[in-house]
């Protein structure tokens, strides 16, 4: 039963993937706004109110503060949610006998034909379908793989010793 469950958190990965992709363009660019906002006012008023900061909190400050994050912080979460799927895919690989380099390449291979397919999807949700999203897509799978192997690295080096 164990052994299926990494099945499931892909496929439920997948999923929160797919609801993302199938949000419109603006849909999208509220919601990631609307959440700068709302962690940004957040995290001020605890600071102001622990005398770490003090900002005055206004609607124009917080979307100047949106306006601002909000393309560096989308990428961020594209390379994060692939980091993620990398990830659980490395692990689904190593429990069915592909470890090492042979795991890390089809770990890749599967990132970057979600990352693609997720482009493609979102070309018929209004939105484009950008090259530069599957680069950064990808980025995040690299991340996941140095990550995964440096991790296995000090887990045999440790068993090692």
């Amino acid at each position: 039963m164990k052994k299926y469950l990494i099945y499931l958190f892909i496929i439920i990965w997948l999923v929160v993937i797919f609801i993302f992709s199938a949000m419109s363009s603006d849909e999208s660019n509220t919601s990631s706004i609307d959440t700068i906002k709302n962690v940004t006012n957040f995290t001020l008023k605890i600071t102001n109110k622990i005398n770490v900061t003090n900002i005055d909190i206004t609607d124009s400050f917080l979307d100047n503060v949106a306006v601002k994050l909000n393309y560096p912080l989308r990428k961020i979460m594209h390379m994060s949610v692939y980091f993620i799927l990398t990830l659980l895919a490395l692990f689904m690989f190593s429990k069915n006998g592909l470890i090492g380099l042979d795991g890390i390449v089809c770990a890749m291979i599967l990132c970057v034909i979600v990352a693609m397919w997720d482009e493609i999807h979102q070309i018929f949700t209004g939105r484009s379908g950008m090259y530069k999203d599957v680069f950064i897509d990808s980025i995040g799978g690299i991340i996941a793989c140095l990550i995964y192997t440096l991790g296995i690295n000090w887990k045999n080096k440790k068993s090692i010793n």
